[in-house]
């Protein structure tokens, strides 16, 4: 499957690499703009072009300095913003909640195998704690 710019990498899943597209089948170099581990390996093993010329200009530490080249300018009276804010009219509501359709989940009573316990009955005849119920109380009353 390899030639110059299409390359087979293997990692823990085969992955294909076009140096030409600037692609990866993980789809991470396309996400981030950047090369995948994939793809520097690749990168390296063709050898013909240093790293830097197959990451986007916007990564760049010169694209860093132009953007910031004119300054940030300061935000005046800080304090009227907050003082503006607090006294607004417009009140934020909190979102509507629906319930959600269908019929709602039970919580199951797990197994002993799961790790479930047992409930304890209370016989209503009388009143004892114990593995009988009413239909099968023997206490004389």
């Amino acid at each position: 499957m390899s030639n110059e710019t299409l390359l087979e990498v293997h990692a823990e899943k085969s992955v294909a690499v076009d140096l030409e597209n600037g692609t990866c089948s993980c789809r991470q170099w396309q996400i981030n703009s950047f090369p995948c581990s994939h793809a520097l390996a690749a990168i390296q093993k063709v050898g013909d072009l240093p790293v830097y010329a197959y990451i986007e200009c916007f990564h760049t530490c010169q694209s860093y300095i132009e953007a910031y080249a004119h300054g940030i300018q300061p935000i005046p009276n800080i304090d009227k913003f907050y003082v503006d804010a607090a006294t607004s009219s417009a009140v934020v509501q909190p979102p509507l909640v629906r319930r959600p359709s269908g019929r709602p989940k039970s919580v199951r009573m797990k197994s002993a195998a799961e790790g479930g316990t047992r409930r304890a009955i209370r016989c209503g005849r009388c009143g004892q704690l114990g593995r009988h119920n009413k239909a099968t109380c023997t206490t004389p009353i």
